[in-house]
């Protein structure tokens, strides 16, 4: 196969995962094209005549898959070099790397030392079928992994609508979703390459054992998707959604101002039921004065209601997003979220761990030579300062009698929801429910709000366990353990949403357990060829020089 075409295949590719992850035209995506959508990046990679080249092409359908799926980024102002560019470049790079992992069969085929028998293995279909699979899903939890982490244009993105399916992460994760979409995908790879070049189709058996984990998958999906589960408690929660950009204003007057409002209404209505609000709950990046420096400030800012006399007044315990100083005359800040009493002090604070690289947290930023160059390209001179301890916060609730209880929830801040080992980590903290903040309103875009939403639906799944989201823009929504939506609020509307958040029994799912079991195996798998295939490389170039 011609090189050129090898290109249009990986575009191709990159072209239908595109269209399969939630986008402009298909809200939600589609699982069907997502299944669709690897088949011609394995064709191109089956095809590939050296390791450069398998290289060359994983580069270039790792660039396209971002530019396809994240063109968005670029519209974040002042930061699209960063997190357009960058983040492209960094997951083209990845992905590039993996393409000597995906030739590594054909190379050691190709060795005077390996012998005959492993060679009829190399070049059996099973094993190509295998092997792609498996290096494609250790590719996508090295992709969503580490400080370029960057889970958005991968394949569990595009199993939304497919929540039979997707119910299975509670057994090993997302990835145990790429695995499955990888595996139909290489085998139709496989299939396509031995017919057009053997004018053959092999053994009927790889079909059979890939429609059998479908099928399996499925009946399970629907065993876990209509479970009952009934709460043990509610959580009165007030979510504020102020639909604007922070950042472009000159200060949090705004903000404040019409969260405050948008509170009163949600209150009022909520009271006129009958019930009285357990917790309110702000976006991220409300607050724009760093505390605990802040305090006198909000004291009596904004001057028409001042934010912590609000708090007095509504008398409840309010969650938002700001700076929190880590060394306030350095000028280093977390970008945290944090719990305010009712009386108006601060109950703690929650550090961002996981920050967006090369928009939040840029490497050497530390360096006075780096900062000067951050100011030029981009007009800031450092990001923020990552925190380092998981935690949760304990708040009033009610039972189901409605008598007085109490409850511990945790807070993901931005795409950190994007993440199983983090979300994982606050959870084992006592967890009974993830409070999402976040502020995407920078997008403009309804992709950019439900590819984000998509992923973090997820860790309910993954956890059997209540996400809500309290955004600036969208998605603000309450999720059950099983992925139904119990409410939710449209995006892009300046809006409040009131509602009983359910809080069930705290389960210890498999994932929960044993965390990324299936990427480890994986790992060690393609780590234990690798070596081999190194050890046979040592042997034949002391063969040749022997002679």
């Amino acid at each position: 196969m011609e090189f050129y075409k090898k290109v249009i295949l990986e575009v191709l590719s990159a072209a239908l995962l595109g269209l399969a992850i939630p986008n402009e035209i298909l809200r939600f995506g589609s699982p069907i094209l997502g299944l669709a959508a690897l088949i011609p990046h394995f064709t191109a990679l089956i095809n590939s005549r050296s390791m450069k080249e398998s290289c060359l092409l994983c580069f270039i359908h790792g660039l396209s898959v971002h530019l396809c799926s994240s063109w968005w980024l670029g519209l974040i102002e002042g930061f699209a070099v960063f997190t357009l560019g960058a983040s492209g470049l960094g997951m083209a790079a990845i992905s590039a790397i993996f393409g000597i992992f995906f030739f590594l069969p054909k190379y050691t085929f190709s060795l005077e030392a390996a012998p005959y028998r492993l060679k009829s293995r190399l070049s059996s279909p099973y094993f190509k079928i295998i092997w792609f699979t498996a290096v494609y899903t250790v590719y996508e939890y090295v992709k969503c992994s580490g400080f370029l982490a960057y889970p958005w244009g991968t394949i569990p993105l595009v199993t939304y609508n497919a929540k039979f399916i997707s119910q299975i992460v509670d057994i090993g994760g997302v990835r145990l979703l790429t695995f499955i979409f990888a595996l139909f995908a290489s085998a139709c790879a496989v299939y396509f390459d031995e017919w057009t070049k053997n004018k053959k189709i092999f053994d009927i058996k790889p079909v059979l054992a890939v429609s059998l984990i479908f099928v399996v998958s499925v009946f399970y999906g629907i065993f876990k998707y209509t479970e009952s589960w009934q709460p043990e408690k509610y959580l009165n929660t007030v979510f504020i959604q102020q639909n604007a950009d922070p950042w472009k204003m000159k200060d949090d007057k705004p903000s404040i101002l019409t969260s405050e409002k948008l509170t009163q209404k949600a209150v009022y209505e909520m009271n006129s039921e009958g019930f009285r609000p357990h917790l309110i709950v702000w976006s991220e990046g409300i607050l724009r004065y760093p505390l605990p420096e802040g305090m006198i400030h909000y004291n009596f800012f904004p001057e028409e209601y001042p934010f912590l006399q609000f708090i007095r007044d509504y008398d409840t315990p309010l969650l938002v997003g700001g700076p929190y100083s880590v060394n306030f005359e350095e000028l280093a800040f977390n970008n945290s979220a944090i719990v305010f009493n009712r009386d108006g002090s601060i109950k703690g604070q929650y550090a961002k761990t996981h920050l967006v690289p090369f928009a939040e947290y840029i490497p050497l930023s530390d360096y006075k030579i780096v900062q000067t160059i951050l100011m030029k390209l981009a007009g800031f001179a450092r990001g923020w300062v990552p925190g380092k301890k998981f935690r949760s916060f304990e708040t009033e609730c009610e039972n189901t009698d409605g008598t007085p209880a109490t409850m511990r929830f945790t807070i993901p801040i931005c795409f950190e929801d994007a993440f199983g080992d983090c979300c994982r980590r606050l959870k084992k903290t006592g967890s009974d429910v993830f409070i999402n903040i976040t502020d995407d309103s920078w997008s403009l875009t309804n992709s950019a709000e439900y590819q984000h939403y998509v992923i973090s639906w997820y860790r309910a799944l993954e956890f059997r366990t209540t996400l809500v989201r309290s955004t600036n823009s969208g998605v603000t929504v309450v999720v059950d353990p099983t992925g139904h939506v119990l409410a939710d609020a449209p995006l892009f509307k300046e809006t409040y949403l009131n509602y009983q958040v359910p809080l069930y029994k705290n389960t210890k799912t498999l994932y929960f357990i044993f965390g990324e079991w299936l990427s480890f195996i994986l790992v060690l798998f393609i780590a234990v060829y690798t070596f081999f295939a190194i050890l046979l490389t040592e042997k034949s170039v002391k063969n040749k020089f022997s002679v």
